[in-house]
């Protein structure tokens, strides 16, 4: 990534003496790409500015979109709630204008994120069951998989665990019509984490070791904690479960593998302690 942004410093440098607008903001958009792999927010928020301007002078209306769909998205990590709502509602005016399915999906995708970050899950629900419509008409499986994981988080938010397993579960088969690995893991570990709310510890534990499992496919050791956790606490539920039943051996076996998968849990998050200390903790 500092090599990255070294280069495309140099090119732009160059393209700015030459007033190439529509190259200059390609080399603004890579700054901006290199600078969130560097964990910058605020340069690559900056840059996500930059390279709006850039491409709206060029006339390059759908990298203008997707630039104010990024600014949104980093706005939300600096929880600047109120600007990603404003850098939102410009991406859903100008999709609309552009009227193309999957660019006014992922606006209201995004609308759907801001919603469920001021604290209106209602409403972020509603934003992203438009988006799925709008990836549906589409065509776009994988577009309609991220939407319906967007329902699944904010009706986990809610309480409701019954329809959040049922939209991750829909969810699944989007991305694995769209032959979509990282929307597999993230669905399956979405899926383990609501059967486990719900009470269903057999289908969450099964779940979870799928999501585990292909966590680790992806070489993305961190990302199977959620996962491992859910079947950890599968597990002691089941523990509990046993316990009336005078099935101790049962029990102990549970709690064994409880501990087991808490232990891979700890284990993966140490790979990144830093960014995992929430998940770490638990």
């Amino acid at each position: 990534a500092a090599e990255a942004l070294q280069v495309a410093k140099d090119d732009l440098q160059l393209l700015q003496r030459s007033a190439d607008r529509c190259a200059e903001a390609m080399v603004l958009e890579t700054l901006l790409y290199a600078h969130i792999a560097n964990g910058d927010v605020d340069d690559a928020l900056s840059y996500s500015h930059m390279a709006r301007a850039a491409y709206r002078s060029a006339a390059m209306w759908h990298k203008e979109s997707l630039m104010l769909r990024t600014a949104a998205s980093l706005q939300l990590q600096a929880l600047d709630i109120h600007s990603a709502a404003l850098s939102v509602g410009d991406a859903l005016s100008l999709s609309e204008e552009l009227n193309v399915g999957w660019e006014q999906g992922s606006a209201w995708l995004q609308l759907a994120y801001v919603r469920q970050a001021n604290g209106d899950l209602p409403g972020a629900i509603a934003a992203a069951e438009q988006a799925e419509s709008l990836f549906q008409q589409d065509g776009d499986s994988r577009g309609e998989g991220v939407a319906l994981l967007a329902v699944a988080d904010a009706q986990a938010a809610l309480g409701d665990a019954r329809a959040a397993a049922s939209d991750a579960s829909r969810a699944l088969n989007r991305f694995q019509e769209a032959g979509d690995a990282r929307g597999k893991a993230q669905s399956l570990t979405a899926l383990c984490e609501a059967q486990a709310a719900d009470g269903n510890f057999d289908a969450a534990l099964q779940t979870a070791v799928l999501a585990r499992d292909s966590w680790e496919d992806l070489y993305e050791g961190p990302a199977q904690a959620p996962a491992l956790l859910a079947a950890a606490h599968a597990c002691i539920e089941q523990a509990d479960a046993d316990m009336p039943n005078e099935l101790q051996s049962v029990s102990d076996q549970r709690v064994a593998e409880a501990l087991s998968y808490s232990g891979e849990a700890v284990a993966v998050c140490r790979e990144d302690e830093e960014g995992n200390k929430e998940l770490l903790s638990q």
